[in-house]
């Protein structure tokens, strides 16, 4: 069986055009099939200049840009034109902080979904979403992106004191154990501190 490299980066936006070519290319050096790509802060009109960008990689583009005036928070996930991968957008949120995927690729379907958590402790937002995912009815699933939550805290968050977000963490973490989900820090033993930000040099 093939296999399929995602990543996950929070850029902390995309507008800038040297920036946005270094993150694209970072991750085409390192082979990412699928790259997911938080706080993006694009608008609809951002949309046709990033596809052609994307282009010269041979990346398709999926957005989820918020539908407001407000440019903030976004996601955009970058598929691999390389490999055979079927995609369909099962659902989008208004507000740039959440997308359904299903992805199709050597007899398997995947259900990609893309967070960017609330910076506040919401639990209801993680359980309006999460029914999303149960109801999509896919089996196996990948739960990405900037979740503002920091599972082990004394050894992974950097700048914050004091835990965040625990009413939320403990909504998240009931699933992930209900559902027998692993994180991959923990599985491939990753370096830690481990973040999912990305600037470049």
């Amino acid at each position: 069986m093939s296999s399929l490299n995602i990543f996950s980066y929070n850029v902390n936006g995309l507008n800038d055009d040297d920036k946005r070519d270094a993150i694209i290319r970072h991750l085409y050096t390192l082979r990412a099939d699928i790259q997911i790509l938080i706080d993006t802060r694009l608008k609809d009109k951002d949309e046709n200049r990033i596809k052609n960008q994307a282009d010269i990689f041979n990346y398709s583009c999926v957005f989820q840009n918020r539908k407001d005036q407000n440019s903030s928070r976004g996601i955009l996930v970058l598929i691999s034109k390389n490999k055979d991968i079927d995609f369909e957008t099962l659902y989008k949120s208004d507000d740039g902080n959440f997308i359904l995927l299903k992805i199709k690729y050597d007899n398997r379907k995947i259900l990609i979904a893309a967070t960017y958590g609330p910076n506040k402790d919401n639990p209801n937002f993680y359980l309006r979403n999460l029914r999303k995912i149960e109801n999509c009815n896919l089996e196996e699933t990948i739960l990405c992106g900037d979740f503002n939550i920091v599972n082990h805290h004394n050894i992974d968050q950097i700048g914050y004191n004091n835990e965040r977000n625990r009413r939320a963490k403990h909504i998240l973490n009931g699933y992930i154990d209900t559902k027998q989900l692993f994180d991959p820090v923990d599985h491939f033993e990753l370096e830690r501190p481990h973040c999912t930000w990305f600037k470049p040099d």
